[in-house]
């Protein structure tokens, strides 16, 4: 919470927002959030009352526009191949903030999280983002954890399209 409560409004836009546990949790903090997912978990959103979208990364999906909105990602990021056209998205949007929290590879540090870049690569999952990110945007906030489960540590990226 104290990543968004920093950017003063109430508006976040969940990509990956998967069963919208998260969803749900911002919402009963008093955000109003809205829920996007490639898989269809509307009866997931719907459960914690949070409208949900269909989000194709293969269809032509127009920029949202909100600048006063914040888009929000969580271990998104790494189930996205190719990721380019996400990110395009998320720059041509100009959000006020996008944060992702998420195991980006460029930051791993334990052996454990070392053993997990292999795979990561091999699928091209998330390569190549972060470096992506700081070219084309401009980077508020960054700060690695060392959090998550035995093979990922989380960073979390705050961002801004320039």
């Amino acid at each position: 919470l104290s990543l968004l409560e920093q950017f003063g409004n109430q508006e976040v836009h969940d990509f990956g927002c998967g069963s919208a546990h998260l969803s749900g949790f911002l919402k009963q903090h008093g955000y109003w959030v809205w829920g996007y997912d490639r898989a269809d978990v509307a009866p997931f959103c719907r459960v914690w009352d949070v409208p949900f979208q269909r989000f194709n990364l293969q269809a032509e999906n127009s920029p949202v526009h909100h600048p006063n909105a914040v888009a929000l990602t969580v271990g998104a990021v790494e189930q996205l191949h190719p990721w380019k056209p996400f990110l395009d998205f998320l720059l041509a949007s100009h959000f006020k903030a996008v944060i992702h929290i998420e195991p980006f590879i460029e930051c791993c540090a334990t052996y454990a999280c070392r053993k997990s870049i292999k795979a990561h690569k091999s699928h091209q999952m998330q390569v190549g983002f972060l470096d992506a990110v700081r070219d084309a945007a401009e980077i508020i906030h960054f700060q690695h954890r060392s959090v998550g489960h035995r093979f990922h540590a989380y960073s979390e990226v705050v961002w801004r399209s320039q």
